[in-house]
């Protein structure tokens, strides 16, 4: 069985161009850029977190233990990008594949549009105005579209017994990772088949993974002989359903399953940039490992050089 993971990684670096032409290193002190603090919860995590971080192409990363605490300093000189920084250390690169249930299959919610005001049971009236649910924004195993502020407390209102009696057995809601279409701060809550208890496919069966940047860019997937059985059982049984890929507990793609796929390969695709399938590509490697990180503060830190 094939276990090496292929990457084509294109490497975006931070570096400081010297008098003489070439490259020197980046330091925090001249340049500033963002400090961690972590705590390691698994024992295989810091040397994923820095192959993540080396396959990544940022330059300069340095890791100091904290002496007195069981903590790591990550620090990445020149570096701005908080969530970057986030996925990069805290993903455990836990990926499933779910089965989900469509919006025509929850009545509350398919029916919503089409009942008088009193129709609409008393536990929902909240949950509806934070989601923004209507016919526009429901469609498939999307069951509304919320602003990323208002995303805890709906999750707080879906935990509730009340609003758990109106929903089928076994529905489990995910966020999508990247917002919505044409907009920074709106992202889809996507109704999941959890019927089973445990996700029918996951990481541990991938055997590669590559990128492709063009014409968009894409992660592509290979699982192993005992995961394309899976995989092909699964598309055959939601052939005209969407099936969610979700990393970590986030949506990364929920495709329409058109026919079912022997082959076992599969592709995450999206409003994705080569920066973020790279990075995911990265992250994909901890599948079969999953790894578990606590962030424990990240810092923006000023140069201080003169």
């Amino acid at each position: 069985m094939k276990t090496g993971i292929r990457l084509l990684i294109l490497a975006v670096s931070v570096v400081a161009l010297s008098a003489c032409g070439g490259n020197r290193h980046v330091t925090m002190e001249e340049y500033g850029g963002l400090r961690a603090t972590i705590e390691l919860k698994s024992p295989n995590a810091m040397n994923a977190i820095k192959d993540r971080i080396e396959k990544s192409g940022i330059p300069n990363v340095s890791f100091k233990k904290e002496s007195s605490r069981p903590l790591f300093i990550v620090e990445f000189p020149g570096l701005r990008d908080i969530e970057r920084v986030k996925t990069l250390l805290a993903a455990s690169g836990n990926l499933e594949f779910w089965p989900t249930f469509n919006v025509k299959d929850v009545p509350v919610f398919s029916s919503f549009n089409n009942q008088p005001d009193d129709y609409i049971p008393a536990a929902f009236v909240q949950l509806f105005a934070l989601l923004g649910h209507d016919d526009s924004y429901c469609y498939g195993a999307r069951l509304g579209l919320a602003k990323e502020a208002d995303t805890a407390q709906i999750n707080n209102i879906l935990s509730s017994p009340r609003i758990k009696e109106y929903l089928p057995k076994g529905l489990r809601t995910y966020w999508s990772l990247k917002p919505f279409v044409n907009t920074d701060d709106v992202y889809e809550l996507v109704a999941i088949n959890a019927s089973d208890g445990k996700a029918p496919l996951d990481g541990s069966y991938i055997t590669e993974v590559s990128v492709e940047t063009e014409p968009t860019p894409l992660v592509n997937i290979q699982l192993n002989d005992e995961g394309t059985k899976i995989w092909e059982w699964l598309t055959t049984n939601n052939v005209g359903e969407q099936i969610a890929m979700v990393l970590d507990g986030k949506v990364l793609s929920a495709p329409l399953v058109n026919s079912a796929i022997t082959l076992g390969k599969s592709q995450i695709s999206g409003e994705f940039t080569i920066e973020e399938v790279n990075d995911m590509a990265n992250i994909l490697e901890s599948s079969k490992n999953p790894i578990r990180v606590v962030i424990k503060e990240i810092e923006r830190v000023e140069p201080t050089a003169e």
